[in-house]
């Protein structure tokens, strides 16, 4: 089955499955690093907003076997599980008071966003970039944002440094920091049967950093005077590795042999492990406890 015959079939499916004035549209959206997803939104009558429903990767799944029946019945409970019970009132969005407090920040990589960067405000930090989204719910379920685009600006009459600041106080204060110990991650895991036969002796210097909402927790990276309490921590200047765009971890710099080594093993990471879209860098950053400071190490 071809890609856009699985498309008719889902299509197909629910609409034989939903309310007849139910509104059924795929569109492409540009997604962080180039990737462009087909992304299906069900518009019931009364209700202007929709959960975005990723076709690729149900499409993903048929090749591998599971069969057409299964995804679109999977396709429907994902809807009736995220579909909101109301409609929102669009006008809000105009109103830079009305969201001001609601405004965050997220990093991407600079070099592979080119397209997405010429549609939104940004502003460039060391080789990435910070945009800035708003953030309409969050719960244990997931969240909702909103990219804030170009045209939000001329709304609002506010540039890329008034929204900069403005994410400054928000993004700790709705999504603070939170770090782990890697061994806190790891020993769960080693409880399960097949990993029995290994334990931790002593906890590993290495720390993963993320928000409340494991939601672009990289943005982290930004957040005024954490780095300086944190070197504490790991005693002295350490790396930070970008794992995806929703983490980062830790590293003393004492722990590290070889840099080249330590880029070599992201890339690898993020080459076999991670989607395309989750990947915020290929190397490591360091945070000197004398300058105060993220930087780029030399190589």
């Amino acid at each position: 089955m071809t890609y856009l015959e699985f498309q008719q079939q889902i299509l197909h499916y629910l609409t034989e499955a939903l309310s007849p004035d139910t509104r059924l549209v795929i569109q492409p959206i540009l997604k962080n690093n180039q990737v462009q997803l087909d992304g299906l939104t069900i518009l019931e009558n009364g209700c202007n907003i929709s959960p975005t429903i990723y076709l690729n990767y149900y499409y993903e799944e048929l090749q591998k076997g599971a069969s057409l029946e299964f995804l679109q019945q999977q396709i429907l409970k994902t809807y009736l599980a995220n579909k909101p019970t109301e409609s929102i009132d669009v006008s809000f969005y105009t109103s830079y008071e009305n969201v001001s407090d609601r405004i965050l920040f997220k990093l991407i990589q600079k070099e592979s966003n080119q397209e997405l960067l010429s549609q939104v405000p940004h502003m460039d930090f060391l080789d990435l970039t910070v945009v800035f989204y708003c953030l309409v719910t969050a719960n244990p379920v997931g969240s909702a944002t909103i990219l804030i685009r170009n045209e939000h600006l001329h709304f609002w009459d506010v540039t890329p440094k008034d929204l900069y600041e403005l994410a400054l106080k928000n993004t700790p204060r709705l999504l603070p920091p939170v770090l782990h110990n890697i061994t806190e991650i790891v020993e769960p895991l080693l409880a399960e049967p097949e990993f029995c036969e290994y334990s931790i002796e002593k906890p590993v210097p290495m720390y993963v950093l993320t928000n409340t909402g494991k939601l672009y927790g990289a943005a982290c990276l930004l957040y005024p005077d954490l780095f300086s309490s944190l070197s504490v921590k790991l005693h002295g200047d350490f790396y930070i590795l970008p794992s995806s765009v929703h983490e980062v971890i830790l590293l003393s710099v004492n722990e590290v042999e070889s840099l080249p080594a330590l880029n070599a093993m992201i890339h690898d990471i993020n080459e076999t492990q991670l989607d395309p879209e989750e990947i915020l860098s290929d190397h490591a950053y360091l945070y000197s406890v004398t300058g105060k400071k993220l930087s780029l190490p030399p190589a």
